[in-house]
């Protein structure tokens, strides 16, 4: 008799489930550093008021997905929840003011966070 042979993956799922999510995050983490590489390089004065805009919106949810902030939560709970996203409607001027609104939006509570630090 020769060596017991194991049945094929889809025999056994949660082994099967273990080693595809591995090779998920092998590849994520692979495609995360040249995506990082191509960013570090990106010409910022090149982007149009939509492009900074929608940086914005996927940086912010990147960043409060990382410490675990409920997004629904957190704009349900917002004086100022408004859509970032959708500036397909909007001229270069009012998008180019809604930039500020944000911009200003951001400071505040980055410029609280800074002055309660000292």
């Amino acid at each position: 008799m020769g060596p017991r042979r194991e049945p094929p993956l889809a025999h056994r799922p949660q082994q099967a489930a273990g080693e595809i999510a591995r090779r998920h995050a092998r590849l994520a983490s692979t495609a995360q550093a040249g995506l990082v590489a191509q960013l570090q390089q990106l010409d910022s004065a090149r982007l149009s008021p939509a492009d900074v805009i929608r940086w914005l919106e996927v940086t912010v949810r990147i960043e409060r997905q990382a410490y675990g902030i409920d997004l629904t939560e957190a704009a349900a709970n917002s004086p100022s929840a408004t859509d970032v996203t959708d500036v397909s409607g909007l001229t270069d001027e009012e998008r180019r003011a809604r930039m500020e609104q944000l911009r200003r939006e951001l400071e505040s509570p980055i410029g609280a966070l800074a002055s309660g630090a000292s």
